[in-house]
């Protein structure tokens, strides 16, 4: 008989991300077909690979400076759940429950070293800058579009929003709000005041044809289908004029994050009303957000004292004692197994 010889083809993968030099101890497919390379000496690099391609498309490096407890890498490992088990030589074995570090820099141009804004959407994630908006491709972290003063955007990007038409909404410190079209991707001042304080953008939300909006003067609601404007102030009874945040709960109320000692809504027919209040503490809160677990109970993050949690008949607070980094958040959030994460 004779003997058959089979060829093969031997590829050279990851030169282009500077690879070559490194001692790869270990090679590990995940389940999306990305590899995971163990090195010894330079952490663990992972090449990402687009499902729709085949082709490696970007790396990612995890090392000491993001999170590793060191360097030196024999073996990496998915387990069922899609979590990444590290062992490393020396310093134990490190657990990435999911790949949620990847780190990014920008330059000053494009948008800023300082992202103020973040939206995350089917076609990529946006970031707000502070020259402008910068959209990239969620797996391969390039850059699909930039929008900046030369399209007639202007000011620092604080607010993003994108409604159920597809239009994308831009809050500015200074210069109001933008209406990008979801079909033209055209840019258009949509609101502008005199004054100052309004053209301060916190933040923008929204439900059907409704748009919310947060600023240093107060709150104002778009009706995107009649056309109507209303303006809500301390002129009528909210309690104070500087809007953090603004939340639309599983009923359609609408909260109001501000400097009170007391929870506002807005009601479904537009009505402002007291909710949940803290006076029984003793202190004044400047709310920085809200959020509504899958209980239907409220929990509010403050700057400078903790977290609040409502209840139907109950308010708890949570402090420094409880685990809190710090009594100063800046953000809070509700994820869907009904962990709170509080951002310090």
């Amino acid at each position: 008989s004779t003997n058959s010889i089979k060829s093969f083809l031997v590829e050279s993968v990851g030169e282009e991300y500077n690879i070559g030099h490194l001692s790869i101890q270990s090679i590990f497919e995940d389940i999306d077909g990305n590899l995971w390379l163990g090195t010894f000496g330079d952490g663990v690099v992972k090449l990402v690979i687009n499902p729709e391609t085949g082709e490696f498309v970007s790396s990612f490096i995890y090392s000491r400076e993001n999170g590793l407890p060191g360097n030196n890498i024999k073996y990496v490992f998915q387990d069922i759940e899609g979590n990444f088990w590290i062992c490393t030589y020396g310093d134990g074995l490190a657990n990435l429950l999911s790949d949620a570090f990847t780190f990014y820099s920008f330059s000053e141009e494009k948008p800023g070293e300082s992202i103020f804004s973040l939206l995350s959407d089917g076609e990529g994630v946006w970031l707000g800058g502070e020259r402008g908006i910068l959209k990239i491709d969620k797996y391969t972290g390039k850059e699909t579009l930039y929008i900046s003063d030369k399209e007639g955007l202007y000011g620092k990007v604080t607010a993003l929003y994108k409604d159920a038409f597809n239009d994308l909404w831009i809050g500015t410190a200074t210069s109001g709000i933008y209406r990008m079209s979801g079909s033209s991707e055209k840019i258009t001042s949509f609101f502008r005041s005199s004054n100052f304080p309004e053209n301060d953008i916190k933040f923008i939300t929204g439900k059907n044809e409704n748009l919310w909006i947060a600023t240093r003067n107060g709150i104002f609601n778009f009706n995107l289908k009649t056309g109507d404007t209303r303006h809500i102030t301390t002129f009528n009874g909210l309690p104070h004029n500087k809007i953090n945040h603004l939340f639309i709960d599983s009923k359609d109320k609408v909260w109001i994050s501000s400097i009170s000692n007391t929870l506002y809504y807005i009601t479904t027919e537009g009505k402002l009303e007291r909710g949940m209040g803290t006076n029984f503490y003793g202190t004044k809160n400047e709310f920085i957000a809200v959020v509504e677990d899958e209980y239907g109970e409220f929990w509010a993050a403050t700057y400078g004292n903790g977290v609040y949690r409502f209840t139907s008949d109950s308010v708890y607070n949570y402090s420094m004692e409880h685990g809190l980094k710090s009594g100063y958040c800046y953000s809070i959030l509700a994820d869907d197994q009904n962990n709170i994460w509080v951002g310090h």
